[in-house]
């Protein structure tokens, strides 16, 4: 693999050896990342959505059913533009969001935080689940698959 994605490929990367135990490699991924500076304001692992047919949402908001696509999507919380114009103020909570992710139908109650800035149509809603929940899990297996096709697709597997 090293010699695959650093000759090959060309990817400009390194890599570090995992066999040394889960201490250890730990204690090697931290330093390396400290390296290079890798910090940042993000806690959680997102994935965008793009145009999977099978990813979407639906959820009752003053007694009508609205879907919409979500755009991206982290165990706290997702991007989503709905299907139909709305306008639903900030801090609404939002019971029983009825998440499809491929095969898997999540339920969270969430909130929204706001919308962005640069497009007023996508609404950022976080997740109302705040200990480790069959949904979080969930959300996290559909990210890691997604997150590993796309590595699989940039390397050509």
């Amino acid at each position: 693999l090293v010699e695959k994605y650093l000759m090959k490929i060309g990817v400009p990367c390194g890599f570090v050896r995992l066999r040394l135990g889960v201490q250890e490699s730990a204690k090697i991924l931290h330093r390396t990342l400290q390296a290079n500076e890798a910090k940042g304001r993000r806690k959680y692992v997102r994935v965008k959505v793009g145009d999977d047919p099978n990813t979407s949402f639906n959820v009752q908001y003053r007694g009508e059913l609205l879907k919409g696509a979500i755009l991206d999507i982290s165990s706290v919380g997702m991007a989503a533009q709905f299907g139909a114009s709305v306008n639903i103020p900030d801090k609404t909570r939002l019971p029983e969001i009825q998440l499809r992710l491929r095969t898997s139908l999540v339920r969270v109650n969430g909130v929204v935080l706001s919308r962005r800035q640069d497009d007023r149509t996508i609404y950022v809603i976080l997740f109302a689940h705040s200990v480790e929940t069959k949904a979080r899990h969930q959300i996290r297996m559909y990210i890691h698959r997604r997150l590993q096709e796309e590595i699989n697709r940039i390397s050509g597997e």
